[in-house]
């Protein structure tokens, strides 16, 4: 959770009091309330104008994907705006959470009639027998396909394109293999042809579940408060554009510019811990590019296959996105102390 202060008219004693305050007040009032979203993805910034005798506090909270939720609060006693500002701010979080959680159970019962239509549709298309005969083949590439969904889940979650808590992975297995059963007459039974297939159908799931979460975040409740136009909201925040970089008492000293050797890593430290800072890494990468990285490397399938049966495309755009994903893991990996990673070390990595 990253907390941001801009002060205006205030002096350096002030700013260490506010730090402080305000990241107290954030443990106790809002961190209980947003245990369900990604820590690394929540952004405090606070400002506070002290004019004459009057303090002028002002929060804006940004929560995953792109919630924006703003409190604020004058008082001639710092400390009173700052926690009745922020008792402000915990309402709205709570206020939010409640409607999220709302709507993923509104999402979980849409799910579950979607499905409960598809076994509706599916004795129509598909005979007991050869129901029998699909179960029998999936099931032993069930570990396999839910590692898979795991890692997706866990990659889409941690950077906000999905809630925390929803979908599960068996939510995406289930819709997975009911879209996979719907078009079983027209696919090759050998288990290396179906799992390729259940792979392209978990990705399309997941894909859709992303665009439904996007959409989500950008509708406005009827019931809510009309927002602040572009223009109010602009002058609300007329100089907090220099606070996002510059602090006026966090100034730079030499020594925070030239490297303290006695605090470098262990070069054998690093590479003890390569698999965990191969997988942070991939956390920045776009999805195609970190699916084509899994998708070759973790499970050997050729570049040919991928492009032709997962992730339909041209041989060569395969090939590409290929080929700057492994770049950019390389290169990450390297300046973070992986010296001597290369492709080969990379693909092992990755399994």
């Amino acid at each position: 959770m990253k907390v941001d202060i801009t002060l205006r008219q205030s002096d350096k004693k002030e700013y260490k009091y506010v730090k402080k305050t305000v990241k107290k007040l954030m443990k106790k009032n809002l961190k209980p309330r947003l245990k369900h979203f990604n820590d690394n993805l929540i952004r405090l910034h606070t400002t506070i104008d002290h004019i004459k005798n009057e303090y002028n506090v002002l929060y804006h909270l940004h929560l995953p994907p792109k919630k924006i939720l703003v409190a604020k609060e004058s008082s001639d006693n710092l400390h009173h705006a700052l926690e009745e500002a922020m008792k402000d701010l915990e309402r709205q979080v709570e206020k939010h959470v409640a409607k999220i959680s709302g709507r993923e159970n509104w999402k979980r019962k849409q799910r579950r009639n979607r499905i409960k239509q598809y076994k509706v549709d599916l004795p129509t298309l598909v005979d007991g027998n050869t129901k029998e005969a699909v179960t029998k083949v999936i099931e032993p590439l069930l570990p396999k396909l839910d590692r898979y969904i795991k890692h997706e889940l866990t990659y889409l979650q941690a950077n906000g394109d999905l809630p925390s808590n929803y979908p599960t992975v068996e939510d995406i297995r289930d819709e997975a293999m009911l879209k996979v059963q719907f078009k079983w007459d027209e696919l090759e039974k050998e288990n290396e042809k179906l799992y390729q297939e259940l792979i392209k159908a978990i990705n399309k799931v997941l894909t859709e579940e992303v665009i439904q979460s996007q959409l989500d975040a950008d509708n406005i409740s009827l019931d809510s408060d009309v927002p602040k136009d572009a223009m109010q909201q602009a002058e609300e925040m007329v100089g907090e554009e220099v606070g996002e970089f510059y602090q006026p008492f966090e100034r730079l000293h030499i020594e925070d510019i030239i490297p303290d050797q006695a605090s470098d890593i262990p070069e054998e430290l690093i590479e003890q811990n390569a698999p965990e800072l191969s997988y942070q890494t991939m956390a920045n990468l776009p999805n195609d590019w970190r699916r084509m990285l899994i998708l070759a490397h973790r499970e050997n399938m050729p570049v040919e296959t991928i492009a032709k049966t997962i992730m339909p495309m041209a041989l060569s755009d395969a090939q590409k996105i290929l080929d700057f994903a492994e770049q950019f893991m390389l290169a990450s990996l390297s300046d973070r102390g992986l010296k001597a990673i290369d492709i080969s070390m990379l693909q092992k990595l990755l399994k």
